[in-house]
C-alpha cells in the first residue's frame, strides 16, 4: 500500500505466476481486504518476473486431483468465486500486464476493469490444446468485450495475441513501451484516485450492472446512482470546487 494505492504482485515467478488452489485462497483473501481497506482507493495487479500469469499451475496436480465430473464442477465454481469476488470490488482496478497472460491469467485479467500491457506481452485462452477449456469467465467475459465470432477465433486456434493487436480488438486498453507497465499503471491510477471515492463506485457499478440488462433498465440503473451521489459532501464539494475554479478535495462521504 503507497498513496492511496494497493499493488497486488502475484510473486511465484519461478512458474510465470501459475496459480495454484493455495494462490486462489489467498486471492480471495487480499481481494475481501483491499476491498474493505479505506486506505486503497486503486488495486493494481501486477506478475513478478517475466510474465503476469501462465494460467493455472497444471504440473502441481491440483487440477488432476479432480477426478470425477462432480469434483471437478465444485473446484472450478471455487475458482470462479475467487475471480467474481475480484470483479466485484467496488474500487478501480488496473491490471499491469507483461510476458504471458494466457489462460487463467487473461481470465484474472478480464475481471479487472483496466488492462494496461506491454508491448511485448501476450495473451490467449490455451486450454483446448489440453483437451480443456477455459472455466474462469474466458468463454463468458470476452466474448462481451470483442463479440463471439473473435472469442471462438482464439479459443478453437489457442493462439496467443500480441498486445498490439488485443488492443485493437478491445482487449487491452493501452500499450507502453516493455517495462513501463507497472509504471503507467501507477501513473493511470494516480489519475483515478484524484476522483471522488463514492462517484468511482456508483460509475463502476453503473457499468458493471448495466450491461446485464436491456436498454432501458440499464438507464434507470444510471439514473439511481447519479442521483444517489446529489446528497453526498463530495457531490457538494465538486460543484463548489468548480464554481470557485479550484482542485475538489474530496474524503469519500
Amino acid at each position: 500500500k503507497e498513496a492511496g494505492l494497493g499493488i497486488i504482485t502475484l510473486n511465484q515467478p519461478n512458474v510465470l505466476n501459475a496459480l495454484n488452489a493455495k494462490a486462489y485462497e489467498e486471492l480471495y483473501e487480499v481481494a475481501e481486504l483491499a476491498d474493505q481497506d479505506d486506505g486503497i482507493q486503486v488495486l493494481i495487479f501486477h506478475g513478478a518476473g517475466r510474465g503476469f500469469c501462465a494460467g493455472d499451475n497444471i504440473t502441481d496436480g491440483d487440477l488432476l486431483k479432480k477426478r470425477t465430473p462432480m469434483g471437478a464442477y465444485q473446484y472450478i465454481l471455487g475458482l470462479q468465486r475467487v475471480f467474481n469476488r475480484i470483479e466485484a470490488i467496488k474500487k478501480p482496478v488496473i491490471a499491469a500486464i507483461h510476458g504471458a497472460a494466457c489462460g487463467g491469467g487473461l481470465e484474472l485479467a478480464l475481471v479487472c476493469d483496466i488492462r494496461i500491457a506491454a508491448e511485448s506481452a501476450r495473451l490467449g485462452l490455451p486450454e483446448l490444446k489440453l483437451g480443456a477449456l477455459p472455466c474462469i469467465g474466458g468463454t463468458q467475459r470476452l466474448p462481451r468485450l470483442i463479440g463471439t465470432a473473435k472469442t471462438k477465433e482464439l479459443l478453437f486456434t489457442g493462439k496467443l495475441l500480441p498486445a498490439v493487436e488485443a488492443e485493437r480488438l478491445g482487449i487491452i486498453n493501452q500499450v507502453v513501451p516493455d517495462g513501463r507497465e507497472l509504471e503507467e499503471a501507477v501513473s493511470m491510477a494516480n489519475v483515478i484516485k484524484e476522483r471522488s471515492s463514492l462517484a468511482l463506485h456508483m460509475a463502476k457499478a453503473a457499468v458493471d450492472q448495466g450491461r446485464n440488462h436491456d436498454l432501458y433498465t440499464a438507464l434507470e440503473i444510471e439514473a439511481r446512482n447519479d442521483a444517489m451521489l446529489f446528497d453526498t459532501a463530495d457531490f457538494r464539494e465538486g460543484m463548489l470546487a468548480f464554481s470557485e475554479k479550484r482542485p475538489p478535495v474530496f474524503r469519500g462521504r
